[in-house]
């Protein structure tokens, strides 16, 4: 008896396993448990940071936002480039992916839809949307992918890194995307829809392995009118009217190239920002700070290095380090009589300046030897 009974235990659990194997096999294993972005801080470094919700496939590109899967997308308004107020003519954007693409939607609102400038010159002086994105969170030394779109949905693509303040120097990488974007005029506002496919993009192996933000900025532009000047809109405002400001990209998390180990990456590192940021400057960092400084006059250029560098960790690492640290490499530049002291405190203060105030990137070495 005992001995059936064992039989039919063993049948039973082949069977299970039979039918186990079938259901995988049929696509219809257990899906994986879906992913929780509500830890996911509303900044990162001191930017904004968008979760790109997952949703269908549009089919196909209307113009208007009418379709129902808008309404899934993340929804922001943009503001004023340089001053980052809410502007007078508001411009709603809408983000979201699918496991192919990157969907995004503008509604530009405009006073005069009969007066949007859409031919002559070159796009970017029409009234035009560009994105910016990079599937990487850093911009530095690198090209980003750009795309504009003007109210008749003619489009412009690039990868390219320019520097507006050294007579617009730039790399450029070649890329030859194919992307959809449609547009509608309106009575009060033009819209867009855009679609980025991913096998179009240059994704960077972290991306793949869905290992690292990505950096991102839209822009609106508005060309005078009449009486009314120039205007432009940013989601992460750079301070300046420059659109190629990489260093006040924010960043972008898309659902499709998310995962539960990033994202808890990613609230524990603004867990830690924010803890930096409450505690007082201890004199023991003080100390090191002052002997660091002192140090980038070592003889050893390891020294020396080694010392710009632990400074710079202190500033980017230690938030309320930031300011002395300036304020010690400003005294030294000011009151040194070593002329090497000087020159690296003033470089390295430079350096440390066009990080925190939004400057432009630093020129790559490959560019400046190639350039010459």
């Amino acid at each position: 008896m005992n001995a059936n009974r064992i039989q039919q235990a063993g049948f039973l659990a082949l069977l299970c396993g039979a039918c186990l194997a079938w259901a995988v096999c049929a696509g219809e294993a257990p899906t994986e448990k879906p992913l929780d972005p509500s830890s996911l801080p509303k900044q990162y470094g001191g930017l904004p940071l968008l979760w790109a919700p997952k949703a269908e496939d549009l089919e196909k590109l209307k113009g208007d936002l009418s379709a129902p899967v808008w309404k899934q997308a993340a929804q922001v308004e943009m503001v004023d480039c340089v001053s980052g107020a809410a502007p007078k003519i508001p411009t709603t954007l809408y983000v979201y992916c699918s496991d192919h693409a990157l969907y995004f939607g503008f509604r530009c609102r405009e006073p005069k839809p009969n007066g949007l400038v859409t031919a002559g010159g070159e796009i970017w002086s029409h009234d035009e949307v560009e994105l910016f994105f990079e599937p990487h969170k850093d911009t530095l030394k690198k090209c980003y992918h750009q795309l504009i779109v003007n109210a008749a949905a003619d489009k412009w693509h690039g990868r390219v890194h320019l520097y507006p303040k050294q007579q617009n120097m730039q790399l450029r990488e070649e890329w030859n995307p194919r992307f959809e974007a449609v547009a509608k005029v309106g009575d009060d506002a033009w819209t867009l829809e855009v679609k980025v496919p991913y096998n179009q993009m240059k994704l960077t192996e972290e991306a793949k392995k869905k290992n690292t933000l990505w950096r991102l900025n839209l822009y609106r532009h508005r060309p005078q009118k009449d009486d009314e000047p120039r205007m432009t809109w940013a989601w992460s405002p750079p301070g300046d009217p420059a659109f190629h400001t990489p260093m006040k990209f924010g960043y972008l998390l898309p659902e499709s190239h998310a995962s539960a180990k990033l994202i808890a990456r990613i609230a524990e590192e603004a867990r830690v920002e924010a803890e930096l940021r409450a505690q007082p400057l201890g004199l023991d960092l003080d100390w090191e700070i002052r002997k660091r400084a002192a140090e980038l006059a070592a003889p050893l250029f390891a020294e020396r290095a080694a010392a710009a560098e632990r400074l710079l960790s202190i500033h980017t690492g230690h938030p309320n380090g930031a300011l002395r640290v300036r304020e010690v490499l400003d005294v030294l530049c000011q009151s040194s009589r070593d002329a090497h002291l000087v020159a690296a405190a003033g470089a390295l203060l430079g350096q440390l300046k066009l990080s925190s105030e939004g400057g432009e990137d630093p020129i790559p070495d490959q560019f400046l030897r190639r350039s010459r």
